[in-house]
């Protein structure tokens, strides 16, 4: 647990709200096909979205909610990888089983997360180099390595999308309770 809570030391706890629209630097901002583009990437709608919010509310929750939706695709992917690599006579099915549960949860989260950024207004990120650009958790390196190293880098994903979820939550708290201040930062 010492060596989980020094590595979330190394957790910056940022939204990505300067990263909006159209960057032909960003992976999957491009086409190699003629593609009729309605809405660039990590913007809202300025009319149309169904939700009485202003749009500076709603784009800041949906960039947020992106941000989030990145983060637990990154944790999907290490989730499935551990889980493939689940080893040892005593633990396997335990923890083989418990992957499993996690992958099933964190699809569900995802799918959930997603369709709420559209209705937001905005457009969820799929790309997956731009969600782990974007995402505030990371891949671990490739490679196998110990169980243990897995599931504390699982629990160091898991603690840090909390935190920044909390964040989120109070900061929708303060746009819904002051709509004047929708437009201050954390």
């Amino acid at each position: 647990m010492g060596m989980t809570m020094a590595n979330l030391g190394n957790f910056k706890g940022t939204f990505n709200l300067k990263r909006s629209g159209f960057d032909p630097s960003m992976p999957g901002h491009q086409s190699d096909h003629e593609m009729i583009a309605r809405q660039e990437p990590r913007t809202v709608k300025e009319h149309g979205a169904g939700i009485g919010l202003p749009v500076a509310v709603r784009r800041e929750m949906a960039l947020m909610l992106d941000d989030h939706l990145c983060a637990l695709t990154v944790s999907l992917h290490q989730y499935q990888k551990h889980h493939w690599l689940t080893e040892g006579a005593e633990a396997f099915i335990s923890l083989h089983e418990l992957l499993e549960g996690h992958i099933e949860m964190t699809n569900k989260h995802i799918d959930a997360v997603g369709e709420r950024v559209a209705r937001l207004g905005g457009v969820p990120t799929a790309h997956p180099v731009t969600q782990h650009e974007l995402s505030y958790v990371k891949h671990e390196a490739e490679g196998r390595y110990s169980m243990r190293d897995f599931l504390r880098n699982d629990l160091e994903h898991e603690l840090k999308i909390q935190e920044m979820m909390r964040k989120q939550i109070r900061r929708a708290h303060i746009c819904c309770t002051w709509p004047g201040t929708a437009t201050g930062r954390f």
